[in-house]
């Protein structure tokens, strides 16, 4: 690849990343499921389940197929997609829709997690500049993060007025990002195995079957690594924790508001302050690990998520709600933070299956803990339920941190 496409790719990347995701939906998405959508909050967890396990199902093969057509590809499909289905969303109705265009999002996630980064990571590589990848995420995180805070100020104006309006306004910005991708070129030793020439029904008939047998190949061998890898696997495992344990609390924000009688206006006031809160610790996730460790960011991680979701559960108010800075520590450093720590165990011709392995092992458990946390909504209060989510991440996150000394002493 020539080193002005790569510059070019690192610059788009940061783009892309600002306008992948809906920039004004985070504030009041449950409640949109719940009052456009017309779902129950257990409905909504069990949804998640269900479409995470397509989602684990879609992950490997995808990453898979991304080392070997190509990532940019991928990228594209991928953004489509979600433009397809944000433009679903805005105009949901029934659960029906809700369940076709949040497929149709798991779709579109799964075509392009892996291998956006990957590709990223790849250009890095061929500009020997891969060292400064957790410091570029870093960056292009903290600025998504820091345009999402301002964009969600708008969202609670924009509730006010009408529910629909913020995800009816995000549309724009999926469709600028799916323009982004096209704009992607792909690197040098992906764009060696993809040749470009007119072919017969036939010839894609074998080139498809061929195609199949190679990934299944790759798959296999991949998950060999993993397995074999104690540090790969202690990574994939312990992000899994914290990233799953932040999904469940995530979606008990809008009902935990509704709990404790916050006026909806002050909804995106909320998420304005956590997505600054995100935006500084994700922009600074490079120095904090340069200057207290990789083990000490491990255990700072674990307890800004263990503490506060424990201390909501048990003293219920107004106040509580500030809590929930503490979990956007976390989100603010763990992409960065995890995403340099897996690629630097990785080689370049394993790097998306590898990471789509990781992403379907985190899918697994995400399925796994929405199903039971949904159940365990039907069943006691939410108060309750986050006492014991607390616990729980408080017993294995322990354990995880006695395994990291054993793995990277």
């Amino acid at each position: 690849m020539e080193r002005k496409k790569a510059l070019r790719n690192i610059a788009l990347y940061k783009w892309y990343i600002i306008f992948r995701e809906p920039l004004m939906w985070g504030p009041i998405l449950i409640s949109c499921l719940t009052q456009l959508g017309h779902m129950k909050l257990e409905e909504i967890y069990f949804m998640e389940a269900i479409v995470l396990l397509g989602f684990i199902f879609l992950e490997p093969p995808s990453g898979a197929l991304a080392d070997l057509i190509g990532r940019k590809k991928m990228i594209v499909i991928g953004a489509g997609c979600e433009v397809v289905s944000i433009v679903w969303f805005s105009y949901i109705q029934t659960p029906v829709d809700v369940w076709g265009a949040n497929i149709v999002w798991m779709i579109g996630a799964s075509f392009a997690s892996g291998a956006n980064t990957s590709l990223i990571y790849d250009t890095l590589v061929e500009l020997d500049m891969e060292h400064t990848y957790e410091k570029l995420e870093s960056i292009v995180v903290s600025h998504f993060l820091l345009v999402t805070a301002i964009f969600s100020l708008l969202s609670g104006v924009l509730a006010g007025v009408h529910l629909r309006l913020p995800i009816v306004l995000s549309i724009p910005g999926v469709l600028i990002c799916f323009c982004i991708a096209l704009c992607f070129t792909e690197t040098g030793d992906v764009e060696k195995k993809v040749k470009k020439h007119k072919i017969t029904l036939h010839e894609m008939f074998l080139i498809l079957k061929t195609t199949f047998k190679a990934i299944n190949k790759l798959m296999k061998v991949s998950l060999l690594f993993v397995a074999n890898n104690k540090e790969i696997k202690w990574i994939v495992c312990f992000s899994t924790l914290i990233t799953v344990a932040s999904k469940v609390w995530f979606f008990t924000y809008n009902p935990y508001f509704e709990l404790v009688h916050l006026d909806v206006r002050y909804y995106g006031l909320v998420f304005f302050w956590l997505n600054v809160v995100a935006w500084f610790f994700c922009k600074n996730a490079y120095r904090i690990k340069s200057r207290l460790g990789e083990a000490r960011v491990v255990t700072l991680l674990l307890f800004a998520i263990v503490v506060p979701i424990t201390v909501m559960g048990t003293f219920v108010g107004v106040l509580s709600i500030s809590l929930v800075l503490m979990q956007n520590v976390v989100r603010g450093m763990a992409r960065p933070f995890f995403s340099a720590f897996l690629h630097k165990h990785i080689t370049s011709e394993k790097r998306a299956t590898v990471d789509s392995i990781g992403s379907a092992v985190n899918g697994l458990c995400q399925f796994l803990a929405l199903g039971m946390f949904g159940v365990m909504l039907s069943v006691w209060q939410l108060s309750f339920c986050l006492q014991m989510l607390g616990l729980t991440v408080l017993v294995l996150g322990v354990y995880s941190l006695c395994r990291y000394h054993t793995v990277f002493r």
